[in-house]
């Protein structure tokens, strides 16, 4: 930034636009248009054809094996391997249907009763030692 030239105050975008649409236009080469247009390609690029014709390739060279392939079997005597049809099977009910019958009816005969409280199987003093640097009154 030149010295002599002061920050402008207003920093709005439109003060910003302003001041860039008073700046003058680079100079344009010579003949750049021109040298655009020639170098965008006129046709497809080669190696595009190549892949294409790569493709072909490979799309006859398959259908050959497959011709050679059938007509080997039938020189052989050798039918193609049939389609197995295979039939659909019935869902079946499982073996132990009534296992889930008779838990939901021993659910429902337990509703009125009362169980048992439940009597924890381990000690009830902590494992834990207790520093002589903890007050007491944290451990509550």
């Amino acid at each position: 930034m030149h010295p002599d030239r002061r920050p402008n105050p207003d920093r709005s975008p439109e003060a910003l636009e302003r001041s860039l649409r008073a700046l003058p236009q680079p100079p344009v080469p010579a003949g750049l248009e021109a040298r655009l247009l020639a170098s965008i390609p006129a046709a497809m690029p080669v190696s595009r054809r190549r892949w294409v014709v790569w493709m072909g390739v490979a799309g006859a060279v398959a259908a050959a094996c497959l011709v050679a392939v059938i007509s080997w079997h039938a020189r052989n005597g050798k039918s193609l391997p049939e389609m197995v049809i295979v039939q659909p099977v019935p869902l079946q009910a499982p073996l132990d249907a009534g296992g889930i019958t008779s838990w939901r009816e021993a659910r429902r005969a337990m509703d009125g009763v009362e169980l048992p409280a439940f009597a924890w199987p381990l000690e009830e003093t902590s494992p834990i030692t207790v520093f002589t640097s903890i007050r007491p009154d944290f451990l509550d």
